[in-house]
């Protein structure tokens, strides 16, 4: 999205790039592959009702990290299987 270089820039900064892949938008073909190899997604949209893309990820064994909007408080019980922040 808008703000990858950013946040590249950031985890660059951090001296963790070693930790994160920034894959862009990924041919549905290739999303099983790619969320087996997940250990966390976030999701910090400000005003998204609700992601398949997190129950994907939940399903897939990934730690799941959201914003406290939308239905992620229903899908997501902080600690235990997932993170929901601020």
């Amino acid at each position: 999205g808008p703000l990858r270089l950013e946040l590249e820039e950031n985890v660059s900064k951090a001296g963790m790039v070693e930790n994160f892949d920034f894959v862009g938008a990924i041919d549905h073909s290739q999303l099983k592959r790619q969320m087996e190899e997940l250990d966390v997604l976030l999701f910090l949209s400000t005003a998204e009702s609700f992601s398949l893309a997190a129950l994907e990820a939940m399903a897939s064994g990934a730690v799941v990290v959201a914003s406290n909007v939308g239905a992620y408080p229903d899908l997501i019980e902080d600690g235990a299987n997932g993170f929901m922040v601020e």
